[in-house]
């Protein structure tokens, strides 16, 4: 074995040495076909390069040939373009000066028109007052309103005198007066006037004759003898007043009449301080009629709302029927040129130039972005031409500089091939050598193996069988221990075992005297128990009994108070019946003899009945109150106003029911069109929202309170496919986003709009839904316009115009319109 390790080994040195001129070769073959694998990859990326480079000229040539041709054709667009784009600003210079001059028109037109509309209103109002002043005043004349029976008998009688007349319509004044003048007049309003002593005498025989009261007169000839003979009598004006005379207007022949009745009457303003001590015969009133004075006498307070109304009614009626026929003719004249003017506008309006101002404005904006364009697209070509140029350039001297390149490296390349050829034959040869010495290594590897192998076994079976002694020696000892130690285990546990019994034993008879203490215990605890719960039921007895005693004396105590508090009131009362008998009816109780009075004993007779007829028959009493001798002129006054008011109030119930029918009418019609825009509504919706989710897809509009379509809330309910949900919040953002689109669409196909903005709705959907959303968008595009706000590519897509917004300097923003359409037309 040792003879053929060295043999080995020395066949070893050998093969090595061999295998290191291989390597040493094939590492030189290497090196120097790695530099011609280089040299050739370099020619062919020039060859490469060189190609690419005359295709890309070629490919800059056509481009350009082309860029040349559309540049031509765009400059023929481009002056075209520039030609209309100016022949439109004429235009629209023209049509703005039209407008202007039309706006112009228009306002003036405009502002005529609401003066006179604003002027017939106020005519109108002017009129309605005065109308309803003049139906007023004639109703007040025709039914007498606020003069006695007997008054108004006599006017409608005839024969009796020639021309009975009112004091009140006899004279008239500034309006401003009227409520002096009735002040002054009041006592006298209900006489008649007339013109002798006989004609008053008549009337009276009239009024005795029907039994319609009493009148009064004013007899024009005795007053006229009573102010020619005072005449000059009359007490002159008052500090800071003029003389009410001077205000009144009447007939020449009752001008007696007037200056015998307030000739000395001064007016004052209101609010003025008299002094003390007033002329004999002098009569001061302020201008409101608020107050009225003369020596000794002071009349005022408060106004009515119908003060002043009395005075002047005929003469009202005569001044207000030429005041209506004006203002009537006054109110047709504004009318028919309120018409002529409205015409005009009309006829103006047609003549609008406004819109084809707009339109010129459009097409010009539109010719003018397309200029732009073409204007950009101009310095586009340029700006290509210039590159391509410079490119071309750029070409030619990188293909003329790999010409160059590649004409050098074609020696060098040569060379290396001779190289590669000599170095490649010394590499076979040195490969045949080694091939040799392997062969001869091997077989001596091969005995060498034989030996080795042989040697091995050997020694493996020695240590085996030692290995198998030594394990037998170390079990037997171990065994032994053990044997040992169990032995020693056995006697302590007998030991254990013997003190055990013993001591359980003694544990018994502990265990026993143990058990019957504690019965003895449990008896006694039992019988404590017993006697625990006997007492405790003799305490709640006890406490029974003790709440029982307490109730009861509360129950006493509490019928003590209450028979103490009616012995009071009982008290109470004697003592107030006492004292009323004794102040009301003089009498005392104690001198009362019940048996006199009454035919029962008293505790017989009921008190509740007894006490309300006293006070019914008090209550009664007072409310006959003083007797009023004129109360049935009174009546008869209030009965006619009562039956005005009446018939005021009919007409307003019948008023009602007009306006209660004609607004069920409303509701009934209103209910009529919702009900249809709902349904409607709610098909449209059905079948866009299958659109743009799935056909089995389900949707619905619900009315919360159907029996009140008008305020009743609408639920929308949208159920895409796999989900249940109960409320619309419950669904997605695309969901709600593609359900919203769903009814605004369904609402815009009842009744379509001209414009529609959506802002970034397509923020939450997904691709297909965006294409869905979009899709729909164009099937509507044809009716109107859609403004889409949207940071998504797929829907600018499909857009017709999309404009963008910039910032180049800092808070100033720019709108950039693209026409896609123009795009894709080019």
């Amino acid at each position: 074995a040792e003879a053929a390790q060295v043999a080995l080994d020395e066949a070893r040195q050998a093969q090595q040495a061999v295998a290191e001129q291989v390597r040493l070769a094939a590492e030189a073959l290497r090196q120097l076909e790695q530099q011609q694998q280089t040299a050739h990859r370099e020619g062919e990326r020039r060859q490469g390069q060189r190609q690419s480079l005359e295709a890309e000229l070629h490919r800059g040539q056509a481009e350009r040939d082309t860029r040349a041709q559309e540049r031509q054709q765009q400059a023929e667009k481009l002056n075209t373009l520039k030609q209309q784009a100016h022949a439109l600003e004429t235009d629209v210079e023209t049509l703005a000066r039209g407008k202007a001059t039309y706006e112009a028109t228009l306002k003036g037109h405009q502002e005529s028109l609401d003066a006179l509309r604003e002027s017939a209103y106020q005519v109108q109002r002017t009129l309605d007052i005065r109308r309803q002043e003049f139906t007023m005043t004639q109703s007040l004349v025709d039914s007498l309103e606020g003069f006695s029976e007997s008054v108004k008998f006599l006017k409608k009688a005839q024969g009796w005198a020639r021309e009975p007349l009112l004091l009140g319509d006899c004279f008239t004044c500034p309006e401003n007066y009227k409520k002096a003048l009735e002040a002054v007049l009041e006592p006298y309003l209900n006489y008649l006037v007339v013109e002798t002593r006989a004609e008053a005498m008549a009337g009276m025989r009239l009024l005795r004759e029907a039994g319609r009261g009493r009148a009064n007169f004013f007899i024009l000839a005795e007053v006229r003898e009573i102010v020619t003979s005072r005449s000059g009598a009359n007490v002159g004006p008052y500090n800071g007043s003029f003389e009410l005379l001077s205000l009144v207007e009447s007939d020449a022949y009752l001008k007696p009449l007037a200056h015998y009745l307030v000739g000395n009457v001064c007016v004052v303003k209101d609010g003025y301080s008299f002094e003390a001590g007033l002329p004999d015969g002098l009569v001061v009133v302020e201008t409101s009629g608020t107050l009225l004075t003369k020596r000794a006498t002071l009349v005022g307070g408060s106004l009515g709302l119908f003060e002043g109304t009395r005075i002047g009614r005929a003469q009202n009626l005569e001044k207000l029927a030429p005041e209506i026929a004006q203002l009537e003719t006054e109110l047709t004249q504004q009318q028919q040129a309120y018409a002529d003017l409205a015409r005009q506008i009309q006829e103006l309006q047609k003549t609008n130039p406004a819109q084809r101002l707009e339109q010129q404005q459009r097409e010009l904006q539109l010719m003018q972005r397309q200029v732009s364009m073409l204007q950009v697209r101009e310095d586009e070509f340029k700006q290509f031409e210039a590159r391509n140029l410079t490119r071309r350039q750029d070409i030619e001297a990188e293909i003329a500089r790999l010409d160059a390149l590649t004409a050098e490296a074609a020696p060098a390349a040569l060379a290396l091939q001779t190289q590669i050829d000599e170095a490649l034959l010394g590499v076979q040869a040195a490969q045949r050598n080694q091939e040799a010495t392997a062969q001869a290594l091997a077989l001596k590897q091969d005995a060498h193996n034989r030996e080795n192998i042989a040697g091995v076994e050997a020694r493996n079976l020695v240590a085996s069988l030692e290995k198998d002694l030594r394990r037998q020696a170390e079990q037997t000892e171990q065994i032994i221990q053990a044997e040992a130690t169990r032995t020693a285990e056995l006697a302590t546990v007998a030991t254990d075992l013997e003190e055990l019994t013993i001591a359980n034993a003694g544990f018994d008879e502990q265990i026993v005297a143990l058990y019957a203490t504690r019965d003895a215990l449990l008896a006694a605890l039992n019988a404590e128990h017993e006697g625990v719960a006997a007492l405790r039921l003799q305490l709640t007895e006890q406490d029974s009994a003790l709440k029982q005693i307490r109730r009861e004396r509360d129950e006493r105590q509490q019928q003590l108070a209450q028979l103490k508090d009616q012995g009071t009131e009982i008290r109470i009362q004697e003592n107030a019946m006492r004292e009323r008998m004794e102040v009301e009816f003089g009498i005392s109780i104690g001198s009362l003899n019940p048996e006199v009075l009454f035919d029962q004993p008293l505790s017989e007779i009921p008190l509740e009945p007894l006490e309300a007829e006293v006070m019914r028959l008090r209550d009664q009493i007072q409310r006959f109150g003083e007797v009023n001798p004129t109360a049935i002129e009174a009546y008869e006054e209030v009965k006619q106003r009562w039956d005005f008011i009446q018939a005021q109030r009919t007409d307003l119930f019948e008023a009602r029911e007009n306006l209660l029918s004609t607004i069920e009418e409303m509701d009934t019609t209103a209910k009529a069109k919702f009900m249809d825009a709902f349904e409607r509504i709610r098909d449209n919706f059905g079948r866009v929202f299958r659109t743009l989710f799935t056909e089995h897809d389900t949707c619905d509009l619900t009315l919360v309170n159907p029996d009140n379509v008008l305020e009743s809330p609408i639920e929308i309910m949208a159920r895409p496919k796999g989900k249940r949900p109960l409320t619309i919040n419950q669904l997605s953002g695309g969901e709600k986003t593609l359900t919203a689109t769903s009814l605004l669409f369904a609402i815009y196909l009842l009744k379509p709009a001209p414009f529609c903005i959506f802002d970034e709705v397509d923020a939450p959907l997904d691709d297909a839904n965006i294409d869905k959303f979009t899709n729909i968008i164009g099937e509507f595009s044809g009716q109107s316009q859609f403004i889409v706000v949207t940071h998504n590519k797929r829907t600018m897509v499909k857009t017709n115009v999309m404009y963008g917004v910039t910032m180049e300097e800092t808070g100033i923003s720019r709108v950039l319109p693209v026409s896609i359409e123009a795009l894709n037309l080019n």
